[in-house]
C-alpha cells in the first residue's frame, strides 16, 4: 500500500493547526461560563466533537483526550438541571483553558498559505497525473487495461504471443532477455508476466530473477515452457507462479485466465463518498485513502447527497454521524428511500463511543458498519476495503454472467434505462449497440460446446479491456452482447465497435493442431439529449436492426440505425 505524500500530509497538518488557532478563541469568546445558554453550550459541544475527531488523527493525541472531557461536560449541562451545575461549568472553564494552552503550544513546522478546498484538490490531482504521465504503462485513457508482459528469447514466439494477447484489449510489451525486463521495470509496473522458462544460452529464467533482484511475486508470473514434467511445476509453484503452462500456448485459454485472475489485482479502484463537515478531517481521509489506491469524492453539505450520489456512483458512503443541521442516521434513511441504493454500503464514522448509541445508529439509519474516531489509517482503509469487495462480490453473484462475468440480461437493460435517464439529465450522448458472433452454431457444431464457451468468453474479454471504465457491458443471451457506451457519439461509436471487430478477428482459436477465427458484427443506436426520452426497449429494438442489417449485408461489419435522434 501506498503511503500518502508527506509533502501532503504535511500541508494538511499546517492547515489544520492554523484553523484551530484562528477559531478555538472565537468559540471560547461567543461561550459565557456565568450565562452559558443551551444554544451556546450545543454550539460549543458541536465544535469539542470536531477536535475529538481530528486531534489525535493529525498527531495531536492531547487534544482528542482533552476535547472528549470537555464534550462530556458539555453534554451532561445541556441534558440535565443538576445542582452542581456552577461546578461543572468551572471545570469545563478549566479544561476549554486546558485545550486553549495545548493548541497555543503547538508550533507549525512549515508555513503554508491557506487555500480554497477547490485550489488544495486541483493541486493534488495535478501532481497526480504527474505521477501517472511518468510512466509509460499509462499508454491509454484507460485506466483499467490489464498490462501483460512476455519474456522469451525466441523473438517470433514472444512477437506472435504479443500480437495476439493485443487482440484481446491487453497492453502488451515483450522482453527477450532477464536484464532487458529488469530495465523496463525501473519505469513502470506489469500486472502479469507470462514468462518462458528458458531463456538465451538455456539459462535458467529463476536464475536470471534472482540475478537481477527481481521480486517475481510483485505481479501474476505464468510460467510458459515445452517441458511438461513434476519437478519444472513445481519449482513453478515455488517461485510464486498463479499457473504453468505448456508450449504451444493456447492465447484464448491465457486471456481467460488472465480475466479470472484480474480480480487479485487493484485495476477498478475502490469508489468512496464522504459526508462530513469537518473539511480539514474529510481532506485527510481523502488523502489517506487515495494513498491506498481508492477514488475518494468530499461532500460537506448533506442536503447535495442524492445528486452526488447518482452522479459519482460510490461503491461506499462514509457518514460522520453528528452534524450541525443533520445527523449520519437521517441521511443514511434518506438513501434507504430509494430502491437504488439499499445495498449500498454505508458506513458511521464517529467519536462516539457509547455502544448501545452506536447499535441504535446502525439499527435506525440502515447502515453497514460504525466506526470510532480517531482512527489510524491503517484501520480505515482495511474497514472500507473489506466492505466493498463485500459489496462487489454479492453484487456480482446477483447481477453477473457466471461464464463471462458480464451483466446479465436484466441488468444490462436496468443500465440503459439508467443511462437514457443520465443522457436527460447531463444533456449528453448515448449509444447503444448489440453485437453477435457471426455464424456461431458452426463452431459448436463442429468444435464443440465447450470451444464455442471459449470463444463466448474471449469476446467477453475483449469488450472488457476495450470500453471505458464508465460503459457497460453484458451478455443479452447466448452469443448475443450489448454494449451501453454513455457520453459516446455515433463517430467514436463506429471507431471503438470497428476496433473490436478487427481485434477479434484476428484471435486464433485452437483445438488440437487446428486453428481457426470468428467474426462479429455489430449494429448501434445514437440517442441525443432531447425533450422526448424514448424506452429501453425501444432503443434495443433499434440497434437490433442495425444489427440485423450487418447481417444480412455480409457479416463482419458494424452498422448504424437510420435513426440517429430519436
Amino acid at each position: 500500500m501506498n503511503k500518502p505524500n508527506q509533502e501532503t500530509l504535511d500541508e494538511l497538518k499546517a492547515i489544520y493547526v492554523q484553523k484551530i488557532k484562528a477559531e478555538f478563541p472565537k468559540q471560547l469568546k461567543n461561550f459565557s461560563d456565568k450565562n452559558a445558554k443551551e444554544h451556546q453550550l450545543s454550539q460549543l459541544r458541536g465544535y469539542l466533537h470536531k477536535l475529538v475527531g481530528s486531534g489525535e488523527s493529525f498527531g495531536y493525541t492531547d487534544i482528542t483526550h482533552t476535547a472528549r472531557a470537555a464534550e462530556s461536560i458539555a453534554t451532561s449541562l445541556m441534558s440535565e438541571s443538576t445542582k452542581d451545575k456552577p461546578s461543572r461549568l468551572t471545570y469545563l472553564v478549566k479544561l476549554l483553558e486546558k485545550l486553549a494552552g495545548i493548541v497555543d503550544k503547538i508550533e507549525i513546522e512549515s508555513p503554508v498559505t491557506l487555500h480554497s478546498g477547490a485550489n488544495f484538490t486541483d493541486r493534488q490531482s495535478n501532481a497526480k497525473l504527474l505521477t501517472v504521465g511518468q510512466a509509460h504503462i499509462a499508454k491509454t485513457e484507460r485506466k483499467h487495461t490489464i498490462c501483460v508482459w512476455v519474456i522469451d528469447d525466441d523473438e517470433s514466439v514472444a512477437a506472435q504471443l504479443s500480437e495476439q494477447l493485443l487482440s484481446f484489449g491487453f497492453d502488451v510489451a515483450y522482453f527477450l532477455s532477464c536484464a532487458a525486463f529488469k530495465q523496463a521495470l525501473l519505469s513502470s509496473q506489469p500486472h502479469f508476466v507470462i514468462a518462458d522458462v528458458r531463456l538465451e544460452d538455456n539459462s535458467d529464467f529463476y536464475r536470471c530473477a534472482d540475478l537481477h533482484r527481481i521480486d517475481l511475486k510483485s505481479f501474476g508470473l505464468i510460467i510458459m515452457s515445452a517441458f511438461d514434467d513434476f519437478h519444472a511445476r513445481i519449482k513453478a509453484v515455488r517461485s510464486g507462479a498463479i499457473t504453468y503452462l505448456q508450449k504451444p500456448i493456447n492465447v484464448a485459454r491465457v486471456a481467460s485466465f488472465i480475466h479470472e485472475h484480474k480480480n487479485k489485482i487493484q485495476l477498478h479502484p475502490e469508489r468512496i463518498l464522504i459526508i462530513d463537515d469537518d473539511t480539514d478531517l474529510s481532506a485527510l481521509y481523502k488523502s489517506q485513502l487515495e494513498a491506498a489506491g481508492m477514488a475518494v469524492h468530499n461532500l460537506s453539505d448533506p442536503r447535495k447527497v442524492m445528486a452526488a450520489i447518482q452522479e459519482y456512483q460510490p461503491d461506499l458512503v462514509l457518514i460522520d454521524l453528528y452534524m450541525p443541521d443533520f445527523s449520519g442516521m437521517e441521511l443514511a434513511a434518506v438513501i434507504r428511500q430509494f430502491d437504488n441504493f439499499t445495498s449500498l454500503p454505508i458506513v458511521y464514522i464517529s467519536s462516539e463511543t457509547d455502544n448501545q448509541r452506536q447499535s441504535k445508529a446502525i439499527a435506525t439509519g440502515g447502515a453497514d458498519e460504525f466506526i470510532t474516531k480517531p482512527v489510524s489509517a491503517d484501520i480505515l482503509i482495511t474497514a472500507l476495503r473489506t466492505r466493498v469487495k463485500r459489496a462487489r462480490q454479492l453484487n456480482a453473484l446477483i447481477s453477473k454472467d457466471s461464464l463471462t462475468g458480464l451483466l446479465k440480461h436484466s441488468a444490462i437493460k436496468e443500465a440503459v434505462k439508467s443511462e437514457i435517464a443520465r443522457t436527460s439529465r447531463d444533456r449528453q450522448s448515448l449509444c447503444i449497440s448489440m453485437l453477435d458472433i457471426d455464424r456461431f452454431k458452426r463452431v459448436n457444431d463442429t468444435y464443440g460446446h465447450a470451444v464455442g464457451d471459449t470463444v463466448i468468453e474471449s469476446l467477453a474479454n475483449l469488450l472488457t479491456q476495450r470500453v471505458r471504465q464508465t460503459d457497460h457491458v453484458g451478455r443479452y443471451g447466448g452469443e448475443e452482447f450489448m454494449l451501453v457506451m454513455p457520453g459516446c457519439d455515433a463517430e467514436s461509436a463506429q471507431v471503438i465497435l470497428d476496433d473490436i471487430r478487427e481485434r477479434f478477428s484476428n484471435i486464433e482459436f485452437t483445438v488440437g493442431n487446428k486453428g481457426f477465427h470468428c467474426t462479429v458484427s455489430a449494429g448501434f443506436v445514437q440517442l441525443e439529449a432531447s425533450v422526448f426520452l424514448p424506452t429501453a426497449d425501444s432503443l434495443v429494438e433499434h440497434a437490433d436492426s442495425a444489427l440485423y442489417e450487418a447481417k444480412n449485408t455480409g457479416r463482419n461489419r458494424v452498422v448504424q440505425s437510420i435513426t440517429a435522434r430519436i
